[in-house]
């Protein structure tokens, strides 16, 4: 990196590197020399007054490689040399109220080259630490002026406006009473004088803190959890990053703790609250506010003593709420449930109530919470209790008893329920049955129960002794039918139970006879056959069978449907299948029925389907599947109407001639059942397959196809193309068969037609396509700025095809005209507009074949430019340029140089120089951007002459006298400012339009050299010495004799000449 340094001042090397070598050795340009590290990535340069009298020196570093590679390799740097130290300061922020702290940048100021520092703070107020902080006492702007003096006696001056921002106020309250466990709103008041508060930061003095940024709300919440004495602050920020606080001590006043209890808590009754609230640091519990949870009573629900009671409306849990108040306003809230409580709901059931039998008392589960129940006391209205949950009681008289239960639950609630129970009279069961009683076969039960007047059997009970049961209501018929599946002697049962509950119970044996076993069997046949059935019935150990009546469950077939024959024949009259029943009967009575089902199997259902049929291609035959039961089909006979014929399933078959011909098909199936259908059959010729292809064969050209198919009967309604590289595509009637197919690559591919007609029938054509490789487009080029030319460079290949012999431009920029295109094969174009740009170039060969590619181009602007100077207008001052950083952008910036139209130049972004004569310049600064876009602007600066200081005195002079200083000075500007320096510590600033001469009395003799320092209107500064000369006054005294009035006095010179002359005059 480039450099500057303070003449006199020696420059240290520190961002060299270097890598790989086996020395280093540095030179310079210049007459300076290096005084350290000469050797090193660090050496240390003390540049010469030639160096400054060239502006600047080259420094190379030469390094020598490692190894076989022996070629030196050489870099430099560029070191300004100037008589002004460079420097600069910057500060942070600066708020009115508070120290602002100024730091020199050390980016551009070598600290190590500076002696002394002078502020000037636009106040009054200066200093001369190098990097002070300084209060401001009010806003406002105020222009800060540095100047540094370095190690060579040079000096410069920086100034800068500081604005100093008002602070904000800050300022909050918060509301009162402010209570422990409750939230204190604290509500800011605070306001900026100059922009807006950004940030409040609130303390809150319990440990914690937050911070609301802008556009957020200011007013915040804030609970404490103990009460006492808080210091709370809020510091505010404002847009301007000044800050302010405000603090304010804020008392918590500790807030009681609520809590109660309540006693006797059931429906019905009162019930107690008791307040058991506590007070904390002896403040006293003032005020008690009770809510019952019922708003439905009214102002009932709300009481203000200290220990109410209320006589709650519903039963369950009522969220009661105590807010007790202390005597300084605060307040705490509980809120608990009460739970009311029902008297315990109770029932029991008991079991039927008949003399002499134990009636069982059961408590109801589903109305009484049993859990709750701490104690259980029956009344059986017999004179006898129990204590028992669920206990049995037998009476020993009917009639009426009153029965209760009285509980106590767990909350000490009780409730009683009572029933009138009646014990009655039990019925008398009997039953009798019918015979013959035979195995499977139902036996029939009378019932001949009873049961005392005015009561009513309401269920009969029938246990049969086989395990089976029955249970019959009095709207049925108490008399029943059993089936026993097997012979012998079983018991049965009768239970019977009145309208009163009570029971009567009567058991008989029964002889059960073993009933014959009755089956047959049948052949099976298709439609139309008879069908041979088979007695196969047994005795089964019984009586021997002596009839047997068949149904064949065929009502079509009228009288001979039934049959009494033991081994019938029947003829079913149609197919299908039929239950076929035998009924048949032993010599005790006993009978068996049987059905089997018969399936008559129907003539097998036969169909087939016949594909497009053309000539002189395979004609398929398919049996119809969902007509015909393949599975179920043994042979098939096909007979083609043509002489031949086939025995396959589904065969194809070929016609030599076309024409009309009938098909007929013949099947059996596995049952041995044939049946057959005819179809006809209609031959049609086949379409002709036909297509052309256009001449312009390029990998990347459309090729043309185009449809000459034709077809006799009908129309052709698709036409299928296959391309031959793996691309095909189907076009339909009515849409146009015509297509066209780009082939991506070179070669010789075989394309296909296949043409299909109305009919069916379809055909197919080919034809071989060469494709011939195309060209490949492409091109190179190079950004550039706006008003520089852009060359474009071709880079297309031929690619194993024809010569390219053509190439078109379409550069994207149609503000140029008709400049933004060209058939040039290398062009350049001057863009109108920055930015991106498609460009398209379309290449041609001598084939015909075609290729495009596009680019994107961007054409970027020039970089804005222009400069300031700072001071120095005048010969032998350093002006200072800088670059306007308004207009322009120094991140885009890559490098300047400033040409200061007396021969030098600089490279610096702020460069300071001095002009050696008086006169008009043409400073021209010039800019290259990141993009590599080169601007530059030029100005005319005027270097005026320093002002001719003279003056004069009428000195020497006397101690303790006045002495005259009077300017003779002359400029080609007026004089703005005259600073006289009298050399004995003391000076003089006179301003225009004040008299510039003045008078100044030196206390003791001696020689001053006085100084007279002249400012013009220009800001040109010259100044002019003299040495002023101040003898010493001789030292008068004297004495006198005594006289008498009328007498003269003798007077005596005692004076003496204090190395000051002779003295001259005695006045």
């Amino acid at each position: 990196l480039n450099a500057t340094v303070d003449i006199g001042a020696s420059f240290t090397v520190s961002t060299a590197t270097a890598s790989n070598y086996a020395s280093l050795s540095w030179s310079t340009s210049g007459s300076g020399s290096f005084t350290a590290g000469a050797t090193t990535l660090t050496p240390t340069y003390l540049p010469s007054a030639t160096d400054f009298a060239n502006g600047s020196v080259h420094l190379t570093l030469t390094a020598v490689p490692n190894g076989v590679c022996s070629t030196p390799v050489t870099d430099y740097m560029i070191l300004t040399v100037t008589d002004h130290p460079p420097v600069d300061f910057y500060i942070q922020s600066s708020c009115a109220g508070v120290g602002t702290n100024f730091f020199i940048d050390q980016t551009v100021t070598n600290i190590s080259t500076i002696v002394s520092y002078a502020w000037d703070f636009g106040d009054g107020s200066t200093s001369t630490i190098p990097e002070p902080s300084h209060l401001f006492g009010a806003a406002g702007t105020y222009n800060v002026t540095l100047s540094v003096r370095d190690t060579g006696g040079y000096t410069n001056i920086v100034m800068k406006p500081v604005v100093v921002n008002p602070i904000p106020v800050a300022n909050f309250n918060y509301d009162q009473p402010s209570c422990s466990d409750l939230a204190t709103q604290f509500r800011d008041f605070s306001v900026a004088p100059s922009g807006y508060i950004v940030e409040w930061a609130w303390d809150f003095g319990d440990g914690n803190d937050t911070i609301i940024y802008f556009p957020g709300n200011p007013n915040v919440l804030h609970t404490y959890a103990n009460s006492g004495t808080y210091e709370v602050s809020l510091i505010v920020k404002s847009s301007d990053s000044c800050v302010n606080a405000a603090i304010m001590d804020v008392d918590i006043t500790a807030s009681p703790i609520a809590s109660f209890s309540y006693s006797n808590a059931c429906f019905g009754a009162l019930t107690n609250l008791t307040d058991n609230s506590s007070m904390v640091n002896g403040i006293a519990i003032v005020a008690w506010s009770w809510a019952f949870g019922e708003l439905s009573t009214g102002v009932n629900n709300y009481s203000t003593q200290q220990n109410p009671v209320h006589q709650f409306q519903t039963i369950g849990n009522h969220l009661v709420t105590l807010t007790v108040t202390n005597s300084q306003g605060c307040s705490n809230t509980i809120i608990d449930t009460v739970t009311i409580s029902s008297p315990p709901a109770v029932d029991f059931d008991y079991a039927a109530t008949c003399l002499n039998t134990p009636v069982q008392f059961t408590v109801d589960s589903v109305t009484t919470a049993i859990a709750t129940i701490s104690n259980w006391l029956w009344d059986f209205g017999d004179g006898i209790t129990a204590t028992d949950q669920n206990p049995e009681h037998t009476y020993a008289a009917s009639g009426n008893y009153t029965v209760s239960l009285t509980v106590l639950n767990l909350t000490g609630c009780s409730n009683t329920v009572s029933h009138t129970i009646e014990v009655y009279v039990a019925p008398v069961a009997n039953f009798d049955f019918d015979a013959p009683t035979c195995s499977d076969h139902l036996v029939q039960f009378h019932n001949y129960s009873n049961t005392p007047l005015g009561t009513t059997i309401v269920e009969w009970k029938w246990y049969f002794g086989d395990g089976d049961s029955a249970i019959v209501v009095p709207q049925n018929n108490p008399d029943v039918t059993h089936l026993y599946d097997s012979a012998g002697i079983f018991t049965t049962t009768l239970v019977i139970t009145n309208s009163n509950g009570c029971e009567s119970t009567i058991s008989k044996d029964i002889n059960i006879l073993p009933s014959p076993l009755a089956d047959f069997t049948f052949t099976e046949a298709c439609l139309n056959e008879l069908t041979q059935f088979t007695d196969a019935s047994l005795a089964n150990g019984g009586a021997s069978v002596v009839s047997w009546n068949w149904n064949f469950g065929d009502p079509a077939a009228a009288l001979d449907n039934t049959s009494t024959l033991q081994n019938p024949t029947h003829q079913f009259s149609a197919s299908g299948i039929f239950t076929v029943q035998l009924l048949i009967e032993n010599s005790q009575g006993c009978t068996d029925t049987i059905s089997h089902d018969v399936v008559v199997t129907p003539l097998p259902a036969v169909d087939f389907e016949i594909a497009q049929a053309c000539l002189d291609t395979l004609v398929e035959f398919t049996v119809n599947t969902t007509v015909t039961t393949v599975s179920e089909i043994a042979s098939y006979l096909w007979e083609f109407g043509d002489g031949q014929t086939s025995n396959e399933q589904n065969p194809v078959h070929m016609y030599d001639v076309d024409g009309n011909y009938t098909v007929t098909l013949t099947i059996t199936d596995t049952a041995g059942c044939v049946n057959s259908v005819s179809h006809d059959l209609s031959l049609s010729a086949l379409p002709q397959s036909l297509f052309g292809v256009s001449e312009s064969q390029c990998n990347t050209d459309p090729i043309q196809f185009t449809n000459f198919s034709t077809t006799e009967t009908g129309y052709i309604t698709e036409w299928q193309w296959d391309f031959g590289d793996g691309i095909d595509t189907t076009i339909t009637f009515p849409n146009n068969p015509n297509v066209s197919h780009v082939y991506s690559s070179e070669g010789t591919y075989t394309a296909t037609l296949t043409v299909l007609n109305s009919n069916g029938c379809s055909n197919l054509s080919t034809q071989e396509i060469t494709i011939l490789p195309g060209p490949i487009a492409n091109f190179d080029f190079e950004s550039v700025c706006l008003d520089v030319s852009a060359k474009f460079t071709d880079l297309s290949q031929a690619n194993g095809g024809g010569i390219i012999t053509g190439w078109n431009w379409d550069f994207g920029d149609p503000t140029s005209g008709i400049n933004n295109f060209s058939t040039l094969q290398n062009p350049s174009h001057l863009f109108k507009t920055v930015g991106d740009h498609d460009v398209l170039l379309t290449i041609y060969n001598e084939k015909g074949c075609i290729d495009t590619i596009t680019k994107t181009i961007n054409i970027s602007m020039l970089p804005d430019i222009d400069f300031t100077t700072i001071g120095g207008t005048c010969l032998e001052g350093a002006t200072q340029f800088i670059i306007d950083t308004i207009l322009v952008d120094l991140s885009r910036i890559q490098s300047v140089l400033w040409n200061f139209g007396d021969g030098l130049s600089s490279n610096l972004r702020a460069p300071y120089h001095t002009y050696a004569v008086a006169g008009t310049y043409q400073i021209t600064l010039t800019i290259i951007d990141f993009n590599g876009c080169t601007n530059a602007v030029t100005k005319e600066v005027y270097i005026d002459q320093l002002p001719d200081v003279k003056f004069d005195t009428d000195a020497p002079n006397c101690e303790g006298s006045e002495t005259q200083f009077n300017d003779l000075s002359s400029t080609s500007n007026f004089i703005v400012k005259w600073h006289w320096e009298f050399g004995d510590g003391t000076d003089t600033i006179v301003n225009w339009p004040n008299n510039q001469n003045v008078t100044h009395i030196y206390p003791s003799s001696g020689s001053y050299q006085a100084k007279l320092t002249i400012t013009t209107s220009d800001s040109c500064v010259n100044i002019a010495e003299k040495i002023i000369t101040i003898i010493p006054a001789p030292v008068a005294n004297f004495a006198a004799t005594t006289a008498c009035i009328n007498h003269p006095a003798e007077f005596t010179d005692l004076s003496q000449e204090n190395n000051a002359g002779a003295i001259a005059d005695w006045l």
